[in-house]
């Protein structure tokens, strides 16, 4: 099964001052799954995501950011469009938890209070860790989906 993750982003709150070292921001939007048991783009299991970050700016070019975030995947065929698909009868569900620490540079001096300086482009770079662990239900219980080698785990590689 591909994944592929749609987060639309918006952001809820940031709590910063212009020539201030600590910035705190929250942010709000949806995720939804779209692969193989979501083909047509349906927006039919869209879930709310959420996370945060904690920015400490060392001056007005380089700064270092933590963030963590939450979201929720499902598709199911059931709900297809697609004869197949419905007889196929596979479906998933899964939190998706990540946590980054990332480094900013602004090519330019950065100070959003200050007209002259609202804008830069920049570079950023890091590490960034997540979960991701499916599950279904079959006949009432909850299964994870990885150890049942779903997406060919554990087959030998021709070559």
């Amino acid at each position: 099964m591909k994944h592929l993750h749609l987060i639309l982003v918006f952001s809820v709150l940031s709590l910063g001052l212009s020539a201030q070292q600590n910035e705190f921001g929250l942010w709000g939007g949806f995720a939804n799954y779209f692969g193989d048991l979501n083909t047509q783009t349906s927006f039919r299991y869209i879930h709310p995501a959420f996370g945060g970050y904690y920015r400490y700016n060392y001056d007005t070019r380089l700064s270092a950011k933590l963030s963590v975030a939450y979201g929720k995947v499902e598709g199911n065929d059931v709900t297809a469009g697609n004869y197949y698909q419905r007889q196929r009868n596979l479906s998933f569900f899964s939190n998706i938890f990540e946590a980054s620490v990332t480094g900013e540079f602004n090519f330019l001096d950065f100070n959003s209070s200050n007209p002259k300086f609202f804008f830069s482009p920049y570079l950023c770079g890091g590490f960034s860790v997540f979960s991701f662990d499916p599950k279904t239900y079959y006949n009432g219980s909850v299964y994870r989906l990885e150890p049942l080698g779903t997406e060919g785990q554990g087959l030998p590689i021709p070559g």
